[in-house]
């Protein structure tokens, strides 16, 4: 293998272990600030579960905001989800928070610590 091909292929491997590193749940569990929008902003706790996702417990969320009740990740993307496993929205890292979309309105997300 020459040195280029060799080159490629580690960093190919570390993006996709940095990928996985972001998907994981220890990663995503506890509470959250959850904003949607110009949406006052409410607490979301995430908790895992054996399914590489968990529960979600929405505190004084609105505006639609309070029907996440579960979570899983696929990829580095974090879906929240409702009860009956309707997509609600998505969000992919970004640094120290996720951002994503609101799937009703399009609307930004951004959960953060």
């Amino acid at each position: 293998m020459t040195k280029f091909n060799s080159f490629v292929l580690a960093a190919a491997l570390s993006l996709g272990a940095a990928g996985i590193a972001h998907a994981n749940a220890a990663d995503v569990n506890g509470a959250w600030k959850f904003t949607a929008g110009s949406s006052a902003a409410c607490t979301l706790t995430l908790t895992s579960d054996a399914d590489n996702g968990g529960t979600v417990a929405s505190q004084d969320c609105a505006s639609g905001l309070n029907g996440v009740s579960r979570w899983k990740t696929v990829g580095p993307r974090l879906q929240l989800l409702s009860a009956s496993g309707d997509l609600i929205a998505y969000a992919s890292p970004k640094g120290e928070t996720y951002e994503g979309t609101r799937i009703t309105d399009q609307k930004k997300i951004v959960l953060s610590r």
